[in-house]
């Protein structure tokens, strides 16, 4: 499948102490499992990491890296290649953007800290009738319910879909005008899925109201991390390409990951072979 997570990972050329430190060890930063994240790595790159410990850390790992908006694949690969945790470090609070904030930074050491004591810090359980910038329909529900999936049109407005199209097609040096750059292979198309994971309009999206209140709805809970997931682009098939994966349209991926997913997809564009027709609507699944 072409469309799967792909991380380029090099050699081996750090050693790390064969006993993991423990989570609350923080470097500058002061981020609780940082250290012990890029310590799993250099032992896995050793072959020396316990397996249970990796698998059973993992959806805490993730948590942190959608949490700092880092993208997973990119962890993946920084994490693996740099020789000292300091540099790591260096690369998260780049990566960041900004100064990661006291409240962002307690926040997290918290769920982390939660994690490792087996509790879920404040279950925030929700009302269904609390004030919301949008509730399901009971449409939606029945829906949710009968078919596994809802499907809210418009969800998103306009110009912030219009704002993430702009940035992939300058990222992908294509022209929106001119369907035969489309097809023009570049380092950061993986199939149909665009190595871009965090970008000023991506986050525009992901901190829409109504999108988190459809969320909050259908897990019953306000306690929920924001994934930060990467961007597609699949063009219509034509005699030379055709559709290398599974089902996608210009698509831009929120997912909470648990052993329940709710994925939600934010299809920003359709792409007729004649006109391009702007289309937002939300799909949320079920799985």
């Amino acid at each position: 499948m072409q469309n799967e997570l792909i991380a380029k990972v090099p050699s081996l050329h750090t050693t790390a102490q064969s006993i993991l430190p423990c989570y609350k060890e923080t470097g500058r930063l002061g981020l609780f499992q940082l250290k012990r994240m890029w310590h799993k790595a250099q032992l896995q790159k050793q072959g020396c990491a316990d397996k249970k410990i990796i698998e059973g850390e993992w959806s805490l790992d993730v948590m942190i890296m959608d949490t700092l908006g880092l993208g997973l694949t990119p962890t993946i690969e920084f994490i693996f290649s740099s020789d000292s945790f300091l540099t790591f470090e260096n690369w998260v609070e780049q990566r960041y953007g900004i100064a990661i904030s006291n409240t962002v930074k307690s926040k997290l050491n918290e769920k982390v800290a939660a994690f490792f004591q087996q509790k879920d810090p404040k279950q925030q359980k929700i009302l269904l009738n609390q004030p919301r910038h949008y509730v399901l329909t009971s449409q939606q529900w029945q829906s949710w319910d009968d078919n596994g999936y809802v499907i809210i049109p418009e969800l998103v407005e306009k110009t912030l879909c219009e704002n993430v199209c702009n940035m992939i097609y300058e990222r992908l040096n294509m022209d929106k005008h001119n369907p035969a750059s489309w097809y023009r292979n570049h380092d950061l198309k993986q199939g149909v899925m665009v190595q871009i994971f965090n970008d000023i309009t991506m986050q525009a999206i992901r901190k829409q109201p109504q999108v988190r209140d459809v969320f909050e709805q259908l897990w019953g809970k306000s306690n929920l991390t924001v994934s930060t997931d990467r961007v597609g682009f699949n063009p219509p098939e034509t005699l030379s390409w055709q559709f290398p994966g599974q089902i996608c349209t210009g698509i831009l991926i929120l997912i909470n990951r648990s052993p329940l997913q709710r994925k939600g997809y934010c299809t920003l564009l359709t792409l007729p072979l004649i006109k391009v027709r702007l289309v937002v609507f939300l799909v949320f699944i079920k799985k």
